[in-house]
């Protein structure tokens, strides 16, 4: 699960091929069915086909998809999500829009910085029309689900995962974490005295794009915090199948205690936008 329930021989190719940091050097097993695999990969048989690459280097062609509007907005107030594929690594970068409209402007910026940052340029670009995703906190489960993907999928033409290929050098993935488990981080960001719980219940829902800090919900403030230390509780979320993200989130227990925590930032999410440019 902290691996986006990537399947058990990706996993292994992962660790066969030394593609990542971070897993241990095990061959992985599947001994049991996964419930939310069950239900969200099941797929039509395919016949095998021949794959015709177009691109011979990273921007050459970039595949751009709209989605929206969601039928619920994400917590900062987002109901469109864009997504960027480069076609010759893909590598995969995520825009959070409240308006349909604001899409060519984030688009052409986009271009042009990531144009700058590698010293390529964009050839071709092909577009396509996408689904709803209504779900709390949409916005970011799609982010971490791309930060995962950028990391662990093996592109069958270099055998490498896109994130070697855009950065030419191994993702380091020791550091992830189950999405939506629950977690327990220090309330420092609030006087409470010495009577008052120092701790925080939080949900476990990103890895903050400035630091090595994990972004967490806070239950009681409604707000996200990162914190660089956080007590994760793991076990409980995958042993739970009947877990939602949904506004149901405020009816977490906050009877539980932890020591050993710290925060470094706290930012109101209603005030601070997510950052559009999904990168390293």
């Amino acid at each position: 699960q902290r691996l986006s329930h990537l399947n058990f021989a990706t996993i292994n190719n992962l660790v066969k091929n030394n593609l990542v940091q971070g897993l241990p050097k095990i061959k992985f097993e599947n001994n049991h069915l996964c419930f939310a695999c069950e239900l969200g990969k099941m797929h039509r048989k395919h016949h095998k086909s021949k794959t015709a690459f177009a691109s011979n280097k990273p921007l050459y062609l970039l595949h751009i998809d709209l989605c929206g509007p969601m039928r619920v907005q994400s917590i900062n107030g987002k109901r469109y999500v864009l997504v960027i594929v480069d076609d010759y690594s893909r590598y995969t970068w995520v825009f959070f829009l409240h308006l349909k409209d604001e899409a060519s402007e984030v688009i052409i910026s986009f271009i042009k910085k990531t144009q700058v940052n590698l010293q390529l340029q964009v050839q071709r670009i092909r577009t396509d029309n996408g689904a709803n995703l209504p779900s709390f906190l949409w916005a970011e489960a799609i982010t971490i689900a791309c930060f995962a993907q950028n990391r662990l999928i093996i592109h069958k033409r270099f055998d490498k995962t896109p994130y070697e290929l855009m950065n030419k050098r191994k993702p380091n993935i020791k550091f992830f974490r189950v999405f939506g488990c629950r977690c327990y981080l220090l309330n420092d960001y609030e006087d409470v005295g010495k009577l008052k719980a120092k701790g925080d219940i939080g949900v476990f829902i990103g890895y903050s794009k400035e630091s090595t800090a994990f972004r967490i919900y806070n239950n009681r403030t409604r707000k996200i915090h990162e914190s660089v230390n956080v007590n994760f509780d793991e076990l409980s979320e995958m042993a739970s199948k009947q877990f939602s993200l949904d506004p149901g989130l405020s009816n977490l227990t906050e009877t539980g205690k932890s020591s050993n925590l710290s925060v470094s930032q706290v930012e109101e999410a209603s005030k601070k936008d997510l950052e559009d440019l999904f990168q390293d």
